[in-house]
């Protein structure tokens, strides 16, 4: 059966409406509550939560205790749930590889916001040790 000239154009026309129903089949085959799209990652899903330093002592046991934190088992999941979360948006290099399958894009999008997340938490860390350090012994 061949589809016509007007048939194909029709096909054609409504090509626009079915593409984000298409989409949103696809991600839930994968597993995802939504479609997966295409910009920049969202800067509030880098943001996190507070660390102790209020409660700073005064021989070190802040520090100790967030690195412990920043690599107990439960921050690590919680790192790794944030990344799923923010590879719904793919990076563009990601999106424009036509030669990758989504499912591969998809996985290296999480592993990329995974180290995003970690080196932000690293820079944050390092930022409040030493500002821990010039308050402890009065630098300026």
């Amino acid at each position: 059966m061949r589809a016509g000239r007007r048939g194909f154009l029709k096909a054609l026309a409504m090509a626009p409406a079915a593409l984000p129903v298409a989409a949103k089949a696809a991600a839930q085959k994968m597993g995802l509550s939504d479609a997966i799209t295409i910009g920049p990652a969202h800067e509030s899903d880098l943001s996190f939560s507070e660390g102790p330093c209020n409660t700073v002592a005064d021989d070190g046991e802040w520090a100790r205790n967030a690195l412990k934190e920043m690599f107990s088992s439960e921050a690590v999941k919680d790192r790794k749930h944030r990344a799923k979360r923010m590879a719904m948006t793919l990076d563009p290099d990601l999106a424009a590889n036509h030669s990758m399958s989504p499912v591969a894009a998809y996985s290296i999008q999480i592993e990329r916001n995974y180290k995003r997340i970690t080196e932000e938490q690293k820079s944050w860390y390092s930022r409040e040790i030493e500002e821990h350090a010039k308050q402890m012994f009065k630098l300026q």
